[in-house]
């Protein structure tokens, strides 16, 4: 007979526990000034992809912006990456933090801007 059959009540617990995970990429340019007079507006290179939080990801560097507005700004998004490097049709989600060039020119503690990213598909 069952603990449950005999009346008694039966409790049962259970607990999912989980971390962030920090991870950093640095993606170091050389040659961005020759970037920036090869490649048009909406055009962009990749980095390799890294892997962090137990997906792959890659940096998309956009160095005369990602559209017409944005053409005189510098864009670098986050891409979740399947096997093989393409790009995925998954749900991801990420963080980048990145460094404002006009504050890096300056002394004192480099101004980062944070975006928070979603990539959704399916």
């Amino acid at each position: 007979m069952s603990l449950a059959a005999a009346g008694r009540i039966v409790r049962t617990a259970s607990a999912i526990v989980s971390r962030p995970s920090t991870t950093s990429h640095v993606l170091r340019v050389d040659g961005y000034s020759h970037l920036v007079g090869v490649l048009r507006n909406g055009e962009h290179v990749d980095s390799c992809v890294f892997d962090a939080g137990g997906h792959s990801w890659r940096l998309q560097l956009y160095p005369n912006g990602k559209n017409k507005k944005h053409r005189d700004h510098i864009g670098v998004f986050l891409q979740l990456a399947a096997a093989g490097g393409h790009p995925s049709d998954s749900d991801g989600h990420g963080s980048a933090w990145l460094m404002s060039p006009a504050r890096r020119r300056r002394r004192g503690t480099p101004e980062f801007m944070g975006s928070t990213m979603a990539m959704t598909g399916d």
